[in-house]
């Protein structure tokens, strides 16, 4: 039977919880005070590797004295500890005497270990990977297996697979985009605009939204998103939608520009309003019901009027 005091994971632990239970928290708990999958993945393996030798992880005692703890001395010793596998400690005990045992298989070990694993990338992700292990590793030993083809880890390394977030391999790509956009910005000085239309092109579903996608984004991480006024539109679209391309575009940037709290918003209004004239409301009905709104905020939606066909 193993207890432990209630501790709210929502919660960051007290200097006194931190002390007593400094034996069974993961290194990056001792800084952060969170607890966490992990952390608990960590403090089970510390309860494996107690059960496996009949000694603590740092041979101290199993109840120790909390007054006695120094927060940086015992911390950075804890965080720094070397932690010897369970099957390599009890081959030295027996070998100096201390007694005789029969060493668990170190496939074990190596469970263990990988739960104490100080860097979380290197623990096991999950409670599920850890009983996969587990489980793998008694049925192999019933059925008196051959344990060295056991990969310990292999399914947890599996489970952590995700899908990039960025692109691969588009590193040329983006280089020929800066240097479009350095040769725009060279062209402009401090009262004068410049623009500069790019065709990127490729098989469908090649990824070409995205990368431009990402750059964009990576320009607005830099600082340089206030610098330029970029957008971009799919030309292909003008097959089932007139003007497509043109009305993609004008939103992307009527959105970047109404929406900057820098902005005088009633001015561009202004200015785009005189530029339309009578044209307006037809130029609004290609816009998307988010630039609609944008903008002509005070415009409401017309009802197309009713005709009467009867006769």
């Amino acid at each position: 039977m193993f207890a432990r005091d209630a501790i709210d994971p929502a919660n960051r632990l007290e200097d006194g919880q931190t002390k007593k239970s400094l034996r069974y928290l993961a290194p990056e708990v001792v800084g952060t005070r969170q607890l966490t999958v992990s952390s608990d993945l960590f403090a089970l393996g510390v309860i494996m590797y107690e059960i496996l030798t009949g000694t603590t992880i740092d041979g101290g005692p199993d109840s120790p004295d909390i007054t006695s703890v120094d927060v940086l001395q015992d911390f950075q010793r804890h965080m720094l500890l070397e932690i010897p596998p369970p099957h390599i400690y009890l081959e030295r005990e027996a070998a100096i005497g201390a007694y005789t045992v029969e060493l668990p298989p170190p496939q074990l070990s190596e469970i263990v270990m990988k739960c104490l694993a100080k860097n979380t990338e290197e623990r096991y992700s999950s409670t599920d990977s850890l009983k996969y292990d587990l489980a793998r590793l008694a049925q192999v030993i019933r059925a008196r297996g051959d344990l060295s083809k056991l990969q310990i880890g292999e399914v947890d390394r599996i489970s952590r697979y995700r899908t990039p977030k960025v692109l691969i391999g588009r590193e040329e790509q983006v280089k020929e985009l800066d240097a479009a956009l350095s040769e725009c910005s060279a062209l402009a000085d401090s009262e004068t605009w410049a623009t500069r239309v790019m065709t990127v092109y490729g098989q469908s579903g090649s990824g070409k939204t995205r990368l431009l996608q990402e750059w964009t984004q990576k320009l607005e991480q830099r600082g340089e998103g206030k610098k330029y006024l970029i957008s971009y539109a799919k030309e292909d679209e003008h097959i089932t939608r007139p003007l497509s391309s043109f009305t993609q575009i004008f939103d992307s940037l009527l959105e970047r520009v109404l929406t900057d709290a820098k902005e005088d918003v009633d001015d561009w209004r202004k200015r785009i309003y005189a530029i339309l004239g009578g044209h307006l409301d037809l130029f609004l009905k290609l816009l998307s019901p988010s630039s609609q709104r944008l903008l002509a905020p005070d415009r409401r939606e017309r009802k197309p009027e009713s005709i009467d066909v009867s006769t």
